[in-house]
């Protein structure tokens, strides 16, 4: 397995509230982005502990069931929200901090991932599947077949978020992969500008994992950058 990462502070930010992590840990990579809200620079603070927290985390997958391993998943999750969210009560300068959490676990030929809010994991066999959903007030409409402009005042706003309440749901599963896969991570600074579409054929083009994500942040800075972007690409079969 080989990857690369980049992130960049946009356009016009003038702080990156993305945070992301990359490691193997006891014959599993682990892939994580971050996109951190809250005022007061808030943001930074709740990414960037999410990041450190999962980096401390040692679970042993040797000889552990499928199963086990996403309760473990399920139990950092949790435990990192609700050390989020008490850091949040510590003083106002923090308070309503929270931040997306998408991380994936790739161990003996499967993916692991648990998901909050609107950063995004996709796989590309052949054809690119975006295997999470967006907890957004947008994507909420969609499914219940009201239409919404582009430019509604609803976009941005998300339903879930690690840190900004006591109790979070993350969604979490498992899939079997391919050795021609190849796995996906980005904040909503390449979703917002890159169609899937356009996605797809970028990674179909075979180019080198630092070569396709330059592609995709340079593509997102020339259409606008408003956002912090920050994007993961792996190689399963490399």
């Amino acid at each position: 397995m080989t990857y690369y990462t980049r992130t960049e502070i946009g356009n016009i930010r003038e702080n990156n509230e993305d945070s992301f992590l990359t490691k193997e840990l006891n014959g599993a990579l682990l892939l994580l982005i971050c996109d951190g809200m809250g005022g007061h620079n808030s943001g930074e603070v709740a990414s960037q502990m999410a990041v450190k927290l999962t980096d401390e985390w040692n679970f042993e997958f040797k000889n552990t069931k499928p199963s086990d391993i996403k309760k473990a998943i399920k139990r950092l999750v949790e435990d990192i929200n609700i050390k989020i969210y008490l850091k949040s009560k510590s003083s106002d300068k923090l308070s309503g901090m929270g931040t997306t959490f998408s991380m994936v676990v790739i161990y003996d030929n499967y993916l692991y991932y648990a998901h909050v809010g609107d950063s995004r994991i996709y796989i590309c066999d052949k054809k690119l599947k975006q295997i999470t959903t967006d907890h957004t007030i947008m994507e909420e409409m969609r499914k219940k077949g009201i239409e919404i402009e582009d430019d509604s005042k609803y976009v941005g706003y998300i339903t879930r978020a690690v840190g900004s309440s006591s109790i979070v749901v993350a969604d979490i599963d498992k899939m079997k992969l391919k050795d021609t896969s190849s796995v996906l991570l980005c904040s909503d600074g390449i979703t917002k500008y890159i169609f899937d579409h356009e996605l797809e054929e970028i990674i179909l083009k075979g180019m080198e994992e630092k070569e396709t994500v330059d592609r995709l942040v340079e593509l997102s800075l020339e259409r606008g950058g408003r956002d912090n972007i920050t994007c993961i690409f792996a190689k399963i079969g490399e």
